[in-house]
């Protein structure tokens, strides 16, 4: 009896190291893993304008070899300038400037310590100003005195004025001419004839 007694409390014993030791081996690899604790701009934000870079902040340092930052703006094109910049347990990603105004995703992928992968993904909405127009591109205006298209420069339309009333007081002196000389053909005529009786 005494001996069973001595089994049964040395199992109890063992068991009762045994279970915890058991617990904390499959925790460690749990807790080993990474994670992300905040980003700025926050997740759900709203912005009235595009930062420079997104900074996630993670549990743990991070691999820059394995760290993928994936940033894409409201019509899904990339807006991710250059590779994201790891330090310690920070990942900034640059942001190309731009004037979209919409919803933002980032996508991240990050290796942990004990090799397992962790991603996932983060949305703010960005509000920004409307570009104005430039006024580089805008020709300049034009002043048309006749009102028509294609009609000539004022001065031009003077000259030719100028140079109409010229030749017309031109066919005048011209007219009387040419009627002195008929005038003065029929008076000769007129002379030479013969008179009756």
């Amino acid at each position: 009896m005494p001996s069973s007694r001595i089994r049964i409390a040395a199992l109890t014993l063992a068991a009762g190291i045994a279970v915890p030791a058991v617990l904390a081996l499959t925790a460690a690899p749990a807790s080993a893993h990474n994670e992300l604790l905040s980003s700025s701009p926050a997740s759900g934000a709203r912005v009235t304008a595009l930062p420079s870079d997104i900074v996630l902040t993670f549990a743990e340092q991070t691999d820059p070899r394995f760290v993928k930052i994936a940033a894409t703006g409201p019509d899904g094109a990339s807006v991710a300038a250059g590779a994201p910049q790891v330090a310690g347990t920070k990942v900034s990603q640059p942001l190309a400037a731009g004037t979209a105004s919409g919803q933002y995703t980032i996508a991240y992928r990050v290796v942990s310590k004990d090799g397992h992968p962790v991603q996932g993904s983060l949305t703010f909405t960005a509000t920004l100003p409307a570009a104005e127009p430039s006024a580089a591109g805008t020709p300049p205006a034009t002043t048309n005195p006749a009102g028509v298209a294609g009609a000539p420069p004022a001065d031009q339309v003077a000259k030719t004025a100028s140079t109409g009333g010229l030749s017309g007081f031109g066919y005048a002196l011209t007219g009387l001419g040419v009627l002195a000389v008929l005038g003065a053909v029929l008076m000769l005529v007129r002379r030479r004839q013969p008179r009756n009786g």
